[in-house]
């Protein structure tokens, strides 16, 4: 069974699309669950995208990138989060910094530091989150303040993506003390920096292979050439940047839903109970029909935004949201949860693995199983919320 159709892939991203499925199929699926378990950054298979052109050249062709459109990368998260979320992830953002510096960056800033990520020289990431201001972009405490022709920058970050791992990472600052939407700017900061000191949150929910760090800034120096666009506009930048993205998103909830209804399409086929195949029962198919009829319809409301954008040019961000409520909601528990309900589920079991990857959003779903103790009430919360505590659970 292959959910991942080619039918609302643009012709010209069909053979991106078999590539990074090749890939997935290749590299990625066979140590999904051994990174799973150990929460290991996947450096080598990483790099293996990086050699074969699926990672880290996701940037114009003229400074080294790929050139490819948001087709085909929405084309190739699909494929990789369908194989693991945690992989797909780490790969998806190894050049998630250097996509910030060709949206915002000058020439010379983009001719400096894009061509060594797109040779696989270079792994970026991004650090905007800290501890108390959560996504709040206009309330972040983190400072930078102007010393001749530097910067020097203090505070503590969290959730940053390869905070780690990253050779340089792009850091949301306040640089002016009044606050505010017109306060904040975007830096280049080496994570060779004196100063910038880092560590790995380990034992997240989900997506575990994927680096996502604790980073503390204690004075560190960058050159004010290092300030991407004009200063005191990050705030506007990032968003952009966001909304720019925003429904490529919407693939890594595709990808994960289709890997768990075909594991339990072919589940149900192959398990026989009183005599007769579980794909007999009457319940069970309502249930296949129900998950498949919603998988359906996130893909392509998820596709006729790309469409959009491709044919009509709509501004940024109009129409990217639009898959993500219906791709992050029951299909894809419904299947374990129902389906799969008459064996206990061993730890680490696949489907486990791509539940606990998708019962929050993406960028939350690093968060650690004490986060879940105390579950929302049913009638209150989002599905995929009302499962947290299950996932922490044996089942």
């Amino acid at each position: 069974m292959n959910l991942l159709t080619d039918t609302p892939i643009p012709e010209e991203s069909r053979e991106i699309k078999a590539r990074a499925r090749a890939f997935a199929d290749e590299r990625i699926r066979p140590e999904a669950m051994a990174h799973d378990a150990t929460g290991e950054f996947p450096i080598e298979i990483l790099r293996a995208a990086q050699e074969a052109g699926l990672a880290g050249r996701y940037f114009p062709e003229a400074y080294g990138g790929s050139g490819w459109t948001l087709a085909d990368r929405l084309a190739v998260i699909e494929e990789w989060f369908r194989a693991d979320g945690g992989i797909g992830l780490a790969l998806q953002l190894a050049d998630f910094g250097a996509k910030v510096v060709a949206m915002h960056g000058s020439d010379e800033q983009r001719s400096a530091w894009l061509p060594p990520v797109a040779e696989g020289n270079r792994i970026t990431g991004l650090a905007a989150t800290e501890p108390r201001g959560g996504s709040d972009l206009a309330g972040m405490g983190t400072t930078a303040r102007r010393e001749g022709d530097e910067y020097v920058l203090d505070g503590e970050k969290y959730w940053t993506s390869n905070g780690v791992v990253a050779d340089w990472i792009v850091v949301y600052a306040r640089t002016d003390e009044a606050g505010g939407h017109d306060a904040y700017s975007l830096f280049i900061v080496p994570t060779d920096s004196p100063g910038y000191e880092a560590e790995t949150i380990d034992d997240k929910m989900g997506l575990r292979a994927s680096q996502q760090a604790r980073v503390e800034l204690d004075g560190v120096r960058v050159p004010a050439s290092n300030v991407l666009g004009e200063p005191n506009r990050g705030f506007y930048q990032i968003a952009e940047f966001f909304n720019y993205g925003r429904i490529v998103v919407a693939g890594h909830g595709i990808g994960l839903a289709a890997a768990a209804i075909e594991e339990a399409w072919d589940y149900v086929h192959e398990r026989e109970l009183y005599d007769e195949v579980v794909a007999d029962k009457q319940t069970v198919r309502h249930e296949l029909v129900d998950m498949r009829e919603r998988f359906e319809a996130a893909r392509a409301l998820t596709w006729s935004g790309i469409d959009r954008r491709r044919r009509r040019g709509a501004p940024r961000g109009r129409g990217a949201p639009g898959g993500k409520p219906d791709q992050q909601d029951p299909p894809r528990q419904r299947v374990p949860g129902r389906v799969r309900g008459g064996q206990r589920r061993p730890a680490r079991h696949r489907l486990r693995a791509l539940v606990r990857g998708e019962l929050k959003p993406p960028w939350r779903a690093a968060l650690g199983p004490e986060h879940d103790r105390r579950p929302p009430r049913h009638d209150q919360a989002p599905f995929r919320v009302r499962l947290a505590h299950l996932a922490s659970h044996e089942w």
